[in-house]
Parts: structure tokens; C-alpha cells; sequence
């Protein structure tokens, strides 16, 4: 698991590089099971980037 979390980490870089917005910064967040929000229990990467992000989320 921690190489395939590596694996999404780098893709999300590669993306947001692609997108435009790495230099400004960007957000990930991964949802996990009930809790995180999930009804069929899976990884996920969740890529926000393109606006600043505020504390506390949302």
C-alpha cells in the first residue's frame, strides 16, 4: 500500500505541474472508509489546486 500511496502522490505533482498550478500550491486528501465518507471502501486522491485553500477546509 505505501508504494501504490507514493505512486498517487507523484502522479498528483504531475498533474497539478500540468495543470498550472504547482508553483501557487495545491491540496490532497485522501477519504477512507465509513468515516472519510466511502460506502464501498476504496483509495483515492482527492487533487485541489487553481484557488487558495483556507483553514479549516471547506
Amino acid at each position: 500500500m505505501p508504494e501504490l500511496v507514493g505512486k498517487l502522490v507523484l502522479t498528483a505533482q504531475q498533474i497539478a505541474k500540468q495543470e498550472g498550478f504547482s508553483e501557487q500550491g495545491y491540496r490532497t486528501l485522501f477519504n477512507c472508509n465509513a468515516d472519510g465518507g466511502q460506502e464501498v471502501f476504496h483509495i483515492h486522491l482527492h487533487l485541489l489546486g487553481g484557488r487558495r485553500m483556507s483553514w479549516p477546509p471547506g
